[in-house]
């Protein structure tokens, strides 16, 4: 599928212009002389200004996986245009784990031996063009026979795009050895004549030539994607990030890490595009990160305050302890690895990861080492405190992470006038996005997550909702309910809030007074539930819990179905929507058609969850989404609460944090048919996520949008505006 630039609809593969506003998918305008310019072409034909998508490919040579016998691909697999280049995929996720360290190996200890070695890489590093050497280890894999029916990728929801990155490891190319030849790196082994692609469908243009490879030998090239607006099948993979089999599908052993990381830690990790395995080859794409702002030069920047400095040393000590149970705090230790993120300003952004030497494991004496030397060549004046805590890095004074973190919060509280000081050291945390994602070491052990300080502080929560009979319906079968429960800690210069929420819309159905009942029913069911059961707790319930919430809900109804003369389509039911708040994170479940949409500055507006009907099932399966849509009963319902036995029932649970600023905003389908919430998202969306604008005038004018333009059925919708940013 296309996905417009412009309003994020899908659209089929061949087509030209957006079906929704009639945006061109085949170019897009110059943004510095506005001249058309073809999708693929790198540069502006008129000007030269870049126009074109780039991405890093990391490419790999590594030993042939295992031949394994013929696979039958799952259909809504199938459907991707480059499914057949991830047939690479692993069986089983703690299988895919342990075998990401096989293909990485450590730093030379030549460059891990003192700073001023990081200091040079930093300088000498050449991001366009980097041929290394890794180690010669094997990685064999097969993908999974079975894949289930139930469950799969829903490929079509294009506004869900997530990304999974390489592990790679620079190491300076040694002297040809027995157990590895020389390559072949002159212009007569690498020019072309025409334009090579990196993949075999032809998406991925070489930028520069492609060397040619040992086994054990890594290199990097730039590609200009040629097809951009396409959805690749691992940004597919995030409608379902949870899901085991669809990970072990698609997620190469090399990706499976970078996964694992940004989906816990998106601020700080890079996201990758795509990833597949060929021959002997894997290669996966990163993005561009040339655009990012440099870390070292914004140490150096004079303009940049020493609290700024410092709010850096306390995110490379949280990192350092995130990247430890895996081996990675390497990638803390090399300069040109390090940029400043370009969503969450302030934040620091790890390009790529980089293995520890198992001979020699960095120390927080390297790391400090690392910040004596940008002290020094920045000629910065040091404070007493400062200097102390440098040197009792370097004579290994510190035991710990923990004691170091205890040392940069005072010398923080010291930069901090008076007034605005709190009593105690504030952290944030970097929380994961995940909690059953485990990230494991390099024996293949899954490792528990390190507790480190929240970098989100959440600044306000507000909630509103809204129903309405709608304009053709005699009778309102939705309902909704809200619960928000703020908990505001203040002293003289400062204040901390806590804040937990429960938000619920359900969109009966049954005819007569059934659809309100089981609306009404499911609601005050899971309010019981979660106050018995989430009474005291800051974090988020687990997912069980949820369904269990769920469950019991649909128990009720069913029974009171069973206990009546309704069957089949007679019988009473409803859909549901769920959001659960707590501090900045959230948790979302939901059955039926009733939607949750999301809207962030960076990120604009995303449909976070997938409707349980036939046509959405039948796209699931490869079908066409126009010809899933032209089934008479392409908008029934394949779940709902009420008409089953729970053991039927699958709800969608999803996990994530709020990093800025966010509107949440739970709708049936009243409001949301027609692509209502998409058409008018601009004008009755995006405003509402200033804090200035009151929710309360947003509901109602959004109750008023459905009335007009749709009306045909009852109209229900909550939002919420989560308030947050990063103390650093």
């Amino acid at each position: 599928m296309l996905v417009c630039p412009q309003c994020q609809f899908e659209n089929p593969d061949h087509h030209k212009f957006c079906q929704s506003c009639g945006t061109s998918l085949s170019f897009l305008f110059c943004p510095q002389c506005s001249c058309e310019v073809s999708l693929d072409q790198l540069n502006c034909w008129n000007c030269g200004a870049k126009t074109g998508k780039v991405w890093q490919a990391v490419i790999l040579c590594q030993k042939p996986a295992q031949e394994s016998p013929p696979q039958e691909i799952p259909p809504n697999l199938a459907a991707t245009d480059n499914f057949d280049h991830l047939m690479g995929g692993v069986d089983g996720v703690q299988d895919q784990m342990s075998s990401n360290w096989d293909v990485i190996t450590t730093l030379s200890a030549a460059e891990v031996t003192s700073t001023e070695s990081s200091l040079m890489l930093a300088q000498d590093y050449d991001t366009d063009s980097v041929l290394e050497t890794v180690g010669d280890d094997s990685m064999a894999v097969s993908l999974s026979d079975e894949h289930e029916e139930e469950g799969l990728l829903q490929m079509s929801n294009a506004e869900q795009i997530g990304d999974r990155d390489l592990l790679s490891t620079d190491t300076e190319l040694s002297p040809p050895s027995t157990s590895m030849a020389e390559v072949d790196t002159s212009e007569e082994a690498t020019v072309v004549d025409k334009p090579v692609y990196l993949d075999s469908q032809g998406r991925y243009k070489l930028l520069e030539p492609r060397v040619s490879l040992q086994l054990g030998e890594m290199a990097r090239v730039r590609v200009l994607d040629c097809k951009p607006l396409q959805v690749s099948p691992l940004e597919a993979l995030q409608l379902t990030p949870d899901d085991p089999q669809n990970r072990s599908a698609l997620l190469i052993p090399a990706a499976q890490v970078y996964w694992d990381l940004y989906y816990s830690y998106p601020q700080h990790f890079p996201k990758v595009h795509d990833a597949w395995e060929e021959a002997d080859q894997a290669i996966v794409l990163l993005p561009d990160c040339s655009d990012l702002p440099d870390f070292e030069q914004k140490w150096h920047d004079i303009q940049t305050p020493l609290q700024q400095i410092v709010a850096w040393l306390q995110q490379m000590a949280q990192l350092w302890e995130v990247l430890e149970p895996g081996h990675y705090r390497q990638s803390l230790l090399r300069l040109d690895n390090l940029a400043i993120s370009g969503t969450a300003p302030g934040s620091l952004f790890i390009k790529q990861l980089y293995a520890d030497d198992p001979e020699k494991l960095p120390t927080l004496g390297d790391l400090g080492q690392l910040w004596q030397s940008l002290f020094k060549l920045s000629g910065r004046t040091l404070m007493g405190s400062i200097t102390q805590m440098l040197r009792d890095l370097r004579e290994s004074k510190l035991e710990g992470v923990e004691q170091l973190r205890l040392k940069l919060d005072e010398i923080m509280a010291g930069l901090t006038p008076p007034e605005q000081r709190t009593t105690e050291p504030q952290r944030s945390s970097v929380t994961r996005l995940q909690t059953d994602v485990p990230i494991t070491g390099s024996s293949g052990q899954i490792g528990d997550a390190p507790t480190v300080p929240r970098l989100p502080q959440l600044l306000d929560l507000q909630a509103c909702g809204r129903t309405d009979v709608g304009k053709e319906r005699s009778q309102n079968e939705d309902c909704f309910g809200l619960q928000t429960l703020l908990e505001r800690q203040e002293i003289p210069g400062s204040q901390t809030l806590y804040a937990r929420g429960l938000y619920i819309i359900s969109d009966g159905m049954g005819g007569h007074a059934g659809g309100e009942v089981a609306s009404r029913m499911a609601v005050h069911s899971l309010k019981e539930y979660f106050q018995t059961h989430w009474a005291d707790s800051d974090s988020l319930p687990s997912e069980q819990l949820i369904l269990n919430a769920i469950a019991e809900a649909n128990e009720a109804i069913y029974r009171v179905n069973m206990q009546g003369t309704r069957s089949g389509s007679g019988r009473m039911g409803t859909t549901l929507v769920l959001v659960i708040v707590a501090n900045t994170q959230v948790a979302i479940a939901h059955v039926g058609d009733s939607r949750l949409y999301s809207f962030t500055r960076s990120q604009g507006l995303r449909q976070m969850t997938v409707d349980h009907e036939v046509g959405q099932r039948e796209i699931a399966r490869g079908v066409d989404p126009e010809i899933a849509y032209t089934r008479p009963d392409a908008y029934q319902l394949t779940q709902a609460l009420g008409p089953r036995d729970s053991k039927y029932l699958k709800p969608d649970v999803r996990f994530w944090d709020i990093t800025e600023d966010t509107l949440l905003l739970l709708a049936s389908d009243g409001l949301t048919d027609n692509d209502l919430v998409e058409t008018y998202c601009h004008t009755h969306i995006q405003p509402l996520i200033d804090s200035q604008v009151s929710l309360d005038r947003g509901v109602d004018g959004l109750i008023d949008l459905a009335n007009e333009h749709n009306g045909h059925d009852n109209i229900t919708a909550i939002a919420i505006r989560v308030l947050a940013h990063h103390r650093d």
